[in-house]
């Protein structure tokens, strides 16, 4: 708009002036062959102030902020609905590093992240379970949670090894600012406050607390973690319809590829609660009595 103003302006100007010459120079009573020869010279004028406009036209088109250059970004992957793709995202991206970028469908917000291994840290993503953990505070957690992962675009922006990671996570940080990134440097808690509430917890829990370097726990401690870590479980695989008996917990978190804490965590929940839940959508866990 601002350049169409600035094209009449010069223009009505060049008429202008084109006037005034004709009426002070009476280049009409000067003879025809005359005339003709300057005519030219007021379109070349003419013609190099719409080409002048023009160019400024483009210049301003070129100088862009940081979040314009990147519109031309061309990701490795993209998964336009991370809902329906979930399986191909997780195979595709198997024993992977790189880095990632979530984009909000209804609002453009982004977030970036990098990842060791991106199929483990998808099936995290696509866990709603943990990502609704309360420990988990992380804003792109909350928002697939409230707009669900099919309002969500998933975008591999490159593949790169472990070591280069953090430099490259920085560089997306830096050049495209995602919104639902609390902390703006990458593989660092900088800027990231902990509420008065959190803060309040973690000074009580230090208060007293004995598990540091160089505390030995008493020999009726040492009995009751041999014990629970000793517990015999019998693990079934709901994908093979089998049972096994481990020695251990230990020894059944090993033999499913999960921690032990993992395991402990079940056993209590189905405690307290009386419902069983598959470690990892396959393993039933229970206590063997036999």
């Amino acid at each position: 708009m601002k350049n169409m103003k600035a094209y009449y302006f010069i223009t009505a100007f060049l008429l202008i002036i084109f006037a005034y010459l004709i009426k002070q120079l009476d280049l009409l009573n000067l003879p025809f062959e005359i005339q003709l020869s300057i005519i030219p010279s007021f379109v070349f004028l003419f013609n190099n102030s719409n080409l002048t406009l023009n160019y400024d036209s483009n210049s301003s088109k070129n100088s862009n902020t940081k979040d314009q250059s990147f519109e031309n970004l061309q990701p490795i992957k993209f998964y336009n609905n991370a809902a329906a793709l979930k399986n191909q995202i997780i195979a595709d991206n198997k024993k992977k590093s790189g880095l990632y970028m979530w984009e909000n469908k209804t609002n453009g917000k982004k977030y970036i992240g990098s990842a060791i291994d991106l199929s483990r840290r998808f099936s995290h993503y696509f866990s709603k379970e943990y990502l609704s953990y309360p420990k988990h505070k992380m804003l792109i957690y909350k928002a697939l949670l409230k707009y669900g992962y099919s309002n969500f675009t998933l975008s591999i922006l490159e593949y790169c090894s472990i070591e280069d990671l953090i430099s490259r996570e920085q560089f997306y940080l830096d050049s495209l600012i995602p919104q639902y990134n609390l902390l703006q440097t990458a593989g660092s808690t900088t800027g990231y406050k902990h509420s008065t509430k959190t803060l309040k917890k973690i000074r009580e829990s230090k208060i007293g607390n004995t598990n540091r370097l160089g505390f030995k726990h008493s020999a009726e401690t040492k009995l009751k973690i041999g014990k629970s870590l000793g517990t015999k479980l019998e693990v079934f695989d709901t994908f093979t319809q089998s049972k096994i008996v481990y020695d251990s917990i230990l020894s059944a978190s090993k033999a499913i590829g999960c921690e032990d804490s993992t395991i402990i965590r079940n056993l209590q929940k189905f405690a307290a609660t009386g419902l069983k839940k598959p470690i990892k959508k396959r393993y039933l866990i229970s206590k063997f009595n036999k």
